[in-house]
């Protein structure tokens, strides 16, 4: 049988490697402990941005340039312990405008994932993946900057991981008039200096869903899913679920001020005097030209909409 030609490893037109391919060059790849930092970061996430990944191994590695050569040669590079690659670039992330200059995402793969699991650091209850790959990054970045947040100020903070959460309750889904929901996200916050804690369920929202609700399709709107968290919260359902008392919000990040706006109409007219714990916001990037984060959001910082009343920050217990 014909061997196919061997074919040369393709270039971009200065003479790079191509971004979205993998071309080893035969260099031999040694796992380091910062490596495997990296490899648990994106797992317990998904996929992120390289300058997300420094972030998270700054202590560890000062210069972003060095995370950004070893990322590519994670990606890259074939000649390792377990007989490939170590992370993958989703193709998605260049169906964009100007892509050749975003920041590159990464995801880990089986082969890192093996990694995770020889070491015991593997998570089985990660959140769970969509059919939108945007929505899913977004999500991503949101934690992944929750918990960069947490990190800045050890003494002060602590992120509390969706698949902790989920392996303590044993749910992936809730219940509340009848139907079962399933939030993109649940994730934690403890507030060290006073010894508490809140659980933040979270909706990621780019925009695809119709806001408010008719007789034809109630049951398809951002409108219908609220009137579920309004009954799962304000109802205290969640206190059997959680083992708790309180200290529940709901959180909702979309992409737009505009679409912001509605939303939290919406909310101020399912609540006579206003929530305590429905929180909104948005980011940039993440519109009709897609464009990954250069760094993490503010999100832990910044004030967020809470409907019908007082603007609410997750720094402050």
């Amino acid at each position: 049988m014909r061997r196919p030609p061997k074919k040369t490893p393709r270039q971009d037109a200065i003479g790079r490697r191509l971004r979205h391919i993998p071309q080893s060059t035969g260099k031999r790849i040694e796992l380091t402990e910062t490596d495997t930092l990296r490899f648990e970061f994106l797992h317990r996430h998904g996929d992120l941005p390289a300058p997300f990944v420094h972030e998270y191994t700054r202590h560890l590695v000062k210069n972003y340039q060095s995370t950004y050569k070893r990322l590519g040669r994670l990606f890259h590079e074939k000649n390792t312990d377990h007989k490939g690659t170590y992370l993958e670039r989703d193709p998605r992330q260049w169906a964009t405008r100007n892509s050749d200059y975003n920041y590159i995402v990464y995801r880990t793969n089986k082969r890192s994932e093996a990694v995770l699991q020889e070491l015991g650091r593997y998570k089985e209850n990660t959140p769970h993946t969509s059919s939108s790959w945007t929505h899913d990054f977004l999500r991503a970045c949101y934690s992944a900057s929750i918990e960069l947040a947490c990190l800045r100020e050890p003494d002060k903070y602590g992120y509390i991981h969706h698949d902790e959460i989920m392996d303590r309750i044993g749910e992936v889904s809730f219940s509340a008039d009848g139907e079962t929901f399933r939030p993109d996200l649940i994730h934690g916050i403890r507030y060290k200096e006073n010894g508490s804690a809140r659980l933040f369920m979270v909706e990621i929202d780019c925009n695809t869903e119709q806001g408010r609700s008719t007789k034809k399709n109630r049951d398809r709107t951002y409108q219908h899913k609220l009137e579920i968290y309004k009954s799962y919260i304000s109802g205290g359902l969640y206190k059997e679920d959680f083992g708790m008392a309180g200290g529940l919000m709901m959180v909702t990040v979309t992409t737009n001020p505009t679409h912001l706006d509605n939303l939290v109409e919406i909310a101020d007219n399912l609540f006579e005097n206003g929530s305590n714990y429905m929180l909104f916001n948005y980011v940039d990037g993440f519109g009709y030209y897609f464009e990954p984060p250069k760094e993490a959001f503010p999100l832990f910082e910044e004030p967020w909409i809470r409907a019908g009343r007082e603007s609410f920050q997750m720094n402050v217990a």
